[in-house]
């Protein structure tokens, strides 16, 4: 049953696209309502172009995919650092379907309605002239900033063809780190993509379509952008290990020369600390001395310490949160603690770092603070060895007149619940909240100093001085004996009474981590983050655990902004996105909100049934996926004839994953990489990204100054008018999903895709019997009339390129045969995805332009059997086979065996170009040629079809001279003793092929053998190759070549001349066909074969002509 259902629904999917074959008219109506949006969308789109430079130069021609390929890399998120603006609700309730979603009459005029030129506006907001983004990329020094848009677009190269024409601004800027002695550092902002130059009427209508299902899925009530939890950070449970953070930018530090600290200053911040640390069991091990630490001047050395004191300052100017059961919501980058009577700055010198002791505050939704710190572990940098001797009584306090400084006792968040404290208490906690043994209770002390809230510094107090003091104090040797700080992560401690209260808690990043997850931390997963974190290279946790004042950043006044630092191998990308809508979820008996993205879904078969998700709308799915591994997705599927939506349908990541069908993201990711790493290197200035619709190049241009210059490229003039319909027009069918069940099939109980049964009428009706016709018959008439229809070149791999510009293919090869070692990627990207003809006007206009011939360039600059691929490719297909006939002829004995495969698989008009061409180029008869090096019957066999007299008249189908071929075939060989071979040579070689296949069939009833067993019976040598070669090319002659195949590649070692000259030579014919035959024949792939018995660049050609793995 199984069986039967997947064959009919095969059979439902061809009907339907010969349907949308003679309607194809369909795809190109649109209402005028949707008609004026896209106009006025797209003018504003243009509108935007004229910010960037108007003329470019041709900088550099690179593949679209290059360098090694790694299937096991990813984008990973290594830190959310800002959240910004609102975020509004989804709604999915519709009284009933199919629901019109035409905007309603009464709220048109309002301006609560985003306007065309507002969402062009968005959409079009240059990343390189955006202030929040400018001072993140200042902070964290990310190679690459993009935005959204940019990563789709760059993401969504797939397939062979490379379809999408995309452009995007670039522009590369050295910026000055923020509050840090170093060099400027290079950054490369890529703005979102200019709108298409090409356009057809299916993507306008898409516009109009995507901002009404956007309007009827929102709700008007919205929430903070910093509430909803956008990402889910893996952790096992078992092992409380923070997740690893990247490691940030190298930046070398200029030493000045005034003046040097030898020692390590990395603990500065902590230093007057008079907090006691908790005592536990655990002896401390003898610390090492941190080697390598950066030395600071006098200058730069006041200026950190004199941040430090403001930064204290006015975190302990906040308030505390208040103690709360619900889960902590995140805002402006922090996760709200439960709070406690008062939360002290643990600035010891156990502590040692900002990010250990320092309780940040962070504004929450009600304006109350939000404590955050660091509280994660760093093993690979040097540890500060603890200042020990700090004990009650020889404790290391400057300034102990002062009433609290930020460099003396530690400074108390004050609390509406409890006094002020001066001394971090010791806290007591349960087991299983600590690693460790727990902290007795009885240790904690029953006298607490009250401290002022505002810190004053001592009147004459020298930090110069006393830093240096501080400095001999930290050298001493300290004591075994000395107790070790032990913190509390935040999950931990959300049920202390107040008299538990931890000093430290983990820091969350924006997208607050998912209910239940543990955050907890033990002592052995502490960071040690200084102020000197991003100086020194590598240091977990400071990224992933970075803090950012919201009021420092401009939120937008529409919508949100959410800026995320991600990790892709060894680059850092600094990603602007926004969150598209959120809805409520619960989770462990909680409802919290969660991020959803909503696809519109344009179709055009909704009478038939819904469309799968094309690659490009799966890699928009996958891309949000990415940014927001928490975001859940609802694909909006809207009849495009009647705007109507019909079909609401939920998905899952899990969910996403099985839709992915052909598309792969491993290629997408690669493909980033390479670009990526293209316009790193690229030097400070104003850069187009272009890659033309069908090209596999990515063209990188350069602004210039000078508009006439020969090749100059207009980007303004480019974009002076509204985008035109495609030069290749096609119907953009997409195929039906029949795992989609619709209402209209679940009510007649069938499945989905498939045939309505037989009316039931028709049954009834004796009077006038109606037989139906099968839906085989009637499929195979439609499938018969679109094969009359199709072009030549509707089975082949490699066609012609849609946006072909043979000067610029001709300028790449050039600029890849000067590359060092030869940029062999780029000229078997170019040559393998070129048509013939397109190869011979490269060649004219490389032979115009560069005086040479580019054959022989190529001859030179390559080597092996890639060489011999590209020199075919660039010979017309009857100069290559002229040239292999020639080769097979020349020098002692003859290949016979190509001989045979070259002359009988071609047909007239084939062998007559053959001729003509073999005879200018050899001086010579091809017919001559043979005579001379081959001899007997199989002499005239192959004389006799270089003739090319075959009768290709197909039209007329003669039985009778069928039944007469078949007997004289029979009389001729099987029947009598002996062969008469000139019989079957006139049979063969005069009638059509049609002809001939209705012929070996009818032979069957006169032989008691078929015509393949006859032959084997009658002669041998090089006469029976070449009748069961021909034989083979009438029946089936793609079968005929994937049998070639695979015997060229079978066993040990390969035949390349035979894989050559056929992937060459049929890629532009029917190798869709010989794919198919050789995959239903021998089981696996063309594409698999090739895989494994080739390698490096020449695999990759033939894999190009090939056409990819079915």
């Amino acid at each position: 049953m199984k069986e039967f259902v997947s064959k009919e629904v095969a059979e439902f999917l061809k009907f339907a696209q010969n349907s949308a074959r003679t309607c194809a008219e369909d795809y190109n109506s649109i209402s005028e309502e949707a008609l004026l949006y896209s106009e006025r969308f797209l003018n504003s789109c243009i509108g935007s172009v004229k910010k960037y430079p108007e003329c470019y130069t041709l900088h550099e021609v690179t593949s679209i995919m290059g360098g090694k390929f790694s299937m096991e890399l990813t984008l990973k998120l290594e830190a959310s650092l800002v959240v910004l603006g609102k975020v509004s609700l989804l709604k999915l309730h519709f009284p009933k379907m199919p629901a019109q979603i035409q905007l309603p009459a009464s709220i048109k005029n309002e301006s609560a309605v985003t306007t065309p030129e507002q969402r062009a506006s968005r959409l079009h907001q240059a990343v390189s002239a955006d202030p929040n983004a400018e001072k993140l990329a200042s902070k964290y020094c990310p190679q690459v900033v993009l935005t959204s848009e940019s990563l789709f677009t760059l993401l969504n190269n797939h397939g062979l063809n490379y379809k999408e024409q995309w452009e995007l601004p670039v522009s590369v800027k050295d910026i000055s780190v923020a509050g840090r002695i170093v060099e400027p550092v290079r950054v490369v902002y890529i703005d979102p993509p200019l709108p298409k130059k090409e356009m057809t009427v299916r993507e306008k209508n898409h516009f109009f379509h995507e901002f009404l299902a956007d309007f009827h899925t929102t709700k008007q009530s919205s929430v903070s952008a910093s509430t909803p939890i956008l990402d889910r950070f893996h952790r096992d449970p078992e092992n409380l290990d923070p997740p690893e953070t990247c490691p940030g930018r190298q930046m070398r530090v200029l030493e000045p020369a005034d003046l040097d600290f030898d020692t390590d200053v990395t603990e500065l911040e902590t230093f007057g600390s008079g907090s006691k640390a908790l005592d536990v069991s655990k002896p401390l091990s003898a610390p090492a001395k941190p080697a390598n630490t950066p030395k600071i001047g006098l200058e730069e050395l006041l200026r950190m310490e004199k941040r430090l004191l403001s930064e204290v300052s006015g975190g302990a100017a906040k308030r505390s949160s208040k103690v709360d059961d619900h889960p902590a919501s995140a805002h402006g980058g922090q996760q709200s603690l439960s709070s406690a009577p008062s939360i002290g700055l643990g600035l010891d010198c156990k502590g040692g770092s900002l990010g250990q002791g320092v309780v940040l505050m962070a504004a929450g939704p009600s304006g109350e603070g939000a404590p955050a710190v660091q509280g994660h572990k760093s093993d690979n940098n040097p540890r500060v060895p603890p200042c020990e001797s700090d004990t009650k009584e020889d404790s290391l306090n400057i300034g102990a007149e002062c009433e609290n400084t930020d460099n003396a006792k530690p400074i108390v968040v004050p609390s509406s619940q409890s006094p002020l404290v001066a001394d971090s208490p010791k806290l007591p906690s349960s087991t299983k909240d600590l690693p460790e043994k727990a902290v007795d209770s009885s240790e904690v002390p029953d006298q607490e100093m009250d401290a002022p809230t505002k810190p004053k510094l001592l009147e004459g107090f020298n930090p110069v001085g006393q830093s240096l003091k501080m400095q001999t104090e930290r050298l001493k040797e300290p004591p075994s004996s000395s107790p070790e700080r032990v913190e509390v992560g935040t999950e931990n401690s959300s049920n202390l009474t107040p008299s538990q209260t931890p000093l430290v808690s983990e820091v969350s990043v924006v997208s607050t981590p998912e209910p239940g997850q543990s955050t907890a931390a033990g002592t052995s997963t502490l960071p040690k983050l200084t102020w000197l974190s991003h100086f020194r290279g590598s240091q977990k946790g400071s990224l992933r655990d970075a803090f950012e004042d919201l009021a420092e950043y401009e939120a937008p006044p529409q919508g949100n902004l959410v800026y995320k630092l991600f990790r892709l191998d060894d680059l850092l990308l600094l990603v602007r996105c926004s969150v598209q809508k959120v809805e409520l979820r619960p989770r462990n008996k909680i409802k919290r909100h969660y991020p959803v993205y909503v696809l519109p879904k344009l179709e055009y078969q909704a009478f038939y049934g819904a469309e799968a998700l094309t690659e490009g709308e799966v890699c928009r799915l996958w891309t949000e996926s990415l940014l927001h591994s928490n975001c859940s997705f609802v694909v909006a599927h809207i009849d495009a004839l009647t705007s109507k939506l019909f079909l609401v349908e939920k998905l899952s990541a899990e969910g996403l994953r099985r839709r992915f069908g052909t598309f792969k993201p491993a290629n997408s990711l690669n493909i980033l990489q390479h670009i990526l790493k293209k316009v790193t290197g690229l030097q400070e200035g104003s850069y187009l990204l272009a890659h033309a619709a069908g090209d596999s190049s990515v063209t990188i241009r350069k602004s210039c100054l000078e508009k006439d210059a020969r090749g100059t490229y207009n980007l303004h003039a480019a974009h002076s008018d509204l985008p035109g319909p495609p030069a290749t027009l096609s119907v953009p069918w997409v195929p039906l999903d029949p795992n989609i069940i619709l209402p209209y099939p679940s009510s007649q109980g069938r499945v989905p895709c498939t045939f309505p049964p037989r009316p039931a009428d028709a049954k009834k009706d004796h009077k006038h019997p109606f037989k139906m016709s099968t839906v085989h018959e009637i499929l195979s008439k439609l499938t018969l009339e679109g094969d009359h229809a199709l072009p030549p070149s509707a089975y082949a791999t490699v066609k012609a390129h849609p946006n072909f510009d043979a000067d610029r293919d001709a300028a790449a090869i050039e600029t890849a045969l000067k590359t060092k070692g030869v940029d062999e990627v780029t000229i078997v990207n170019i040559l393998t995805n070129r048509s013939n003809e397109q190869r011979q006007d490269i060649a004219f206009a490389y032979q115009r332009r560069y005086k040479k011939d580019l054959s022989a360039a190529l001859k030179s600059g390559l080597s092996g059997h890639l060489e011999t691929v590209m020199l075919a490719l660039m010979k017309t297909p009857a100069q290559y086979d002229a040239s292999e006939l020639k080769a097979a002829m020349k020098g002692l004995g003859t290949d016979e065996d190509t001989l045979i495969e070259i002359i009988c698989s071609r047909n007239n008009q084939e062998l007559s170009e053959i001729n003509r061409i073999y005879r200018e180029l050899y001086k010579t008869e091809l017919e001559k040629d043979i005579i001379s090096d081959t001899s007997g019957d199989f002499r005239k066999l192959m004389v006799a079809l270089a003739k090319g007299r075959r009768n290709e008249d197909s039209s007329v189908v003669d039985y009778e001279l069928i039944d007469q071929d078949a007997r004289d075939l029979y009389d001729a060989g099987v029947k009598r003793k002996g062969t008469d071979v000139p019989k079957w040579i006139n049979v063969m070689t005069e009638r059509s092929v049609p002809h001939l296949q209705k012929v070996f069939e009818r032979y069957k009833s006169y032989s008691p053998y078929d015509m393949v067993e006859s032959i084997k019976k009658e002669v041998k040598g090089d006469l029976e190759n070449a009748f069961l070669n021909l034989v083979q090319c009438i029946q089936n002659k793609q079968l005929y070549f994937a049998d070639r195949l695979y015997e060229s590649m079978k066993g040990k070692g390969t035949r390349d001349k035979i894989l050559i000259r056929i992937m060459a030579s049929r890629s532009e014919v029917d190798m869709l066909k010989i794919k198919s035959e050789f995959k239903r024949k021998y089981g696996k792939s063309l594409y698999y074969f090739i895989q494994q018995d080739t390698k490096g660049d020449y695999q990759r050609a033939l894999l190009n002509l090939c056409g990819g793995d079915e």
